[in-house]
């Protein structure tokens, strides 16, 4: 049988200790923050008040950081901004113990970073505030005025209050983020749970009727390491004594060593108290039945305020059978959650995947990917682009990363993780993650574990994909098997939607030089007159560019190198485009061009004009070895709607300054307002 996740029963997997070296500093800043406490509430005796303008000042500092603590919280990780602000609430103490202690108006700092603590939902902060800030100023407190010391239990009981909502509210929202919950979240799944625990429950209490001991408690495995257990159920004489948050390793205590011998143990505790009692209650006897699957997945312990040396027979026999029993109802759960299991992952996957719309191109996919995702506990993640060129991935889409992670490059050859990926295709899961200084977190500090996937199709290498956790929380089997079902599909999107975007390149585009092609410049240009109709533009100046000669140039190279100096032109004109505000550009067709210039009136538009010619004079040339030719330009300019009523207007009076340009020597600028001085003259 396949290995099956019994935590699900509202059990959450227990995580290793942090290193010794570790709590070593750990120690050190509690006792430095120790010293400047006491220090600030027993040695600093300052009663010089600042200024107002400091105290302002003093003022805006503290609600920018807590500004910037509440809302970066999850990018720079939850026990980080705890303890940010813990060293805010003490500055703020030295701040008011240097300005006048209990009648310095900082001390308000001080009193309400708790409400912010609570709002969190973090109540050990929050206490430590609400408890230390009339401890910081008791030396004042004799002598303040009575208002203000009402407000020192006042904002405790507030802080307190915010809090149990807060976690009342949390409680409610997080009931299907468990990892049971969160496979069963429709109501049958949600009922049959309830039933499981009722059945169990019951069978608890049948057995603790025939046995009679203090109290029978199940535990079941954790969903962690694997090597913890933790209580699940009990049935007690008082169920409230039990504490259901203790759990043991198999290397610990002496139920941890009667489940490591796999069968039925008993030993007398000699009076001794039992450590998953909240009280001390005596215990005579104990007796361990391990519960066994195709591998050990629990135990039932027993407690006895009697000796049961002679009787250890029948309780045996009565454990083995409830151990039976229990392992009966697991064996129905595990059906139950595989299929559930199986349904959840499809909606989940058409879900998403009816969200992510590859005709909002690439980036938008995977942006929408990335922000779906967040409701597997996911704080941050990346999309790196595969370039075969250098064989590198550079960060193209970020969620949760500082905006200078986005173009980090990183080389295959540099990166085992990397290797490892593209020479087996595997996912990879990297648990703690920040402790290994890993190039691929860009330097995040707060990430315990890391999910990589290449995305692949065939040959063909798109990139991969980084995905972070926080913790306590941990990337589960159900997880990195839906994640993996969703990045394939996610592959094959990313494939359709660089098939779009070809497509709707070469609709909109030039083939041979990728600028606009006719049709798309005269939607552009029909959109800007109306622009202008509609008083957003004050003047559209429309510039026809025509290459001198170009005929004769084919003739002389041969039409390859004919293309090279279109494909010339369309990059410098791109260029123009890139440095000019307001501005497009498109081959209009043949060696024509068109610029077109928003918010120019004539004059102005002919001198970018000449810019641009006189650019391609002195910088563009074509030919071949023998021969090299400067590319000239002939260039006519008009304006809408100084010197046109419409579109088809403003094009042919472009085209008549085209001509006169043409007409008096080519490589040269000319405007209407030249034709219109020729006309005159004719006249």
């Amino acid at each position: 049988m396949q290995r099956k996740n019994y935590a699900n029963f509202g059990i959450r997997g227990k995580t290793p200790s942090g290193s010794s070296g570790n709590s070593g500093l750990k120690i050190t800043a509690y006792a430095v923050a120790a010293l400047v406490f006491a220090s600030d509430t027993i040695l600093v005796n300052t009663k010089n008040p600042f200024p107002s303008a400091v105290n302002i000042l003093l003022y805006i500092l503290f609600f920018v950081c807590v500004f910037f603590l509440e809302k970066n919280s999850t990018s720079i990780g939850g026990r980080a901004a705890n303890r940010l602000e813990l060293g805010l609430w003490l500055l703020y103490i030295t701040l008011s113990a240097l300005s006048g202690g209990g009648a310095s108006p900082l001390k308000w700092a001080v009193i309400m970073l708790p409400v912010a603590a609570a709002l969190r939902g973090d109540l050990t902060s929050c206490l430590i505030m609400a408890l230390g800030a009339p401890l910081a100023f008791i030396r004042y407190i004799l002598t303040a005025p009575a208002a203000d010391i009402f407000v020192y239990p006042a904002a405790l009981a507030f802080s307190l209050t915010l809090f149990f909502i807060h976690r009342g509210k949390e409680t409610a929202q997080n009931i299907d983020k468990a990892p049971f919950g969160r496979v069963e979240t429709q109501k049958e799944g949600k009922h049959f749970r309830l039933a499981i625990y009722g059945l169990l429950e019951s069978f608890l209490k049948l057995y603790r009727s025939v046995l009679n001991p203090v109290s029978i408690i199940l535990f079941l495995k954790d969903d962690g390491d694997g090597e913890s257990f933790s209580v699940t159920l009990s049935a007690s004489a008082d169920t409230a004594e039990v504490n259901n948050n203790y759990s043991f390793r198999l290397q610990e205590g002496a139920i941890g060593a009667a489940l490591n011998k796999r069968s039925f143990y008993t030993f007398s505790t000699s009076g001794a108290a039992m450590p998953y009692y909240k009280k001390k209650r005596a215990v005579a006897s104990v007796a361990v039945m391990p519960v066994i699957l195709d591998r050990l997945i629990g135990a039932v312990v027993a407690d006895f305020d009697r000796d049961i040396e002679n009787e250890k027979d029948a309780v045996k026999e009565r454990l083995a059978k409830l151990a039976g029993e229990i392992v009966s109802v697991m064996e129905i759960y595990d059906i139950n959650y595989k299929v559930i299991t199986k349904e959840q992952r499809v909606s989940l996957m058409y879900d998403i995947s009816r969200k992510v719309d590859t005709q909002e191109g690439k980036s938008g996919l995977i942006r929408n990917f990335l922000e779906e995702i967040k409701q597997f506990d996911i704080f941050s993640g990346y999309l790196a682009e595969y370039d075969p060129a250098d064989n590198s991935f550079t960060v193209t889409e970020t969620m949760n990363y500082p905006a200078s992670a986005a173009a980090t490059k990183f080389y295959a050859k540099e990166s085992e993780f990397i290797k490892y990926m593209m020479d087996t295709g595997k996912r990879m899961v990297i648990g703690d993650a920040a402790k290994k200084e890993i190039p691929l977190n860009i330097r995040r500090a707060n990430i315990d574990t890391t999910f990589l996937h290449l995305l692949k199709s065939g040959d063909t290498i798109h990139g991969f994909i980084k995905l972070d956790k926080e913790k306590p929380n941990i990337f589960t089997e159900f997880e990195l098997e839906t994640l993996e079902l969703m990045l394939s599909r996610i592959t094959v999107m990313l494939e359709n939607a660089k098939l779009y975007e070809k497509i709707k390149n070469q609709a909109y585009h030039d083939g041979l030089t990728g600028l606009l092609n006719h049709l798309t410049f005269q939607q552009k240009l029909q959109a800007s007159v109306e622009k202008k109709e509609k008083g957003i533009l004050t003047s559209v100046a429309l510039c026809i560019i025509d290459i001198d000669f170009f005929k004769k140039f084919n003739d002389s190279f041969g039409h390859q190198e004919g293309d090279r100096v279109l494909k010339k032109l369309a990059g410098m004109l791109s260029e123009f485009e890139a440095k000019t505000p307001d501005s497009y550009c498109a081959r209009y067709g043949g060696e024509e061009f068109v610029f077109v210039l928003e918010n120019r009136d004539i004059y102005a538009a002919g001198k970018i004009a000449e810019q641009i010619r006189k650019y391609s004079t002195e910088n563009l040339k074509g030919g071949n070895e023998k021969e090299m030719r400067p590319i000239n330009l002939s260039i006519g300019v008009t304006t809408y709607p100084e010197f046109a009523r419409d579109p088809r207007e403003l094009f042919k009076n472009a085209d008549e300054a085209l001509y006169l340009a043409k007409e008096e020597g080519r490589n040269t600028v000319r405007t209407t307002l030249d034709v219109r001085k020729i006309d005159r003259r004719r006249k």
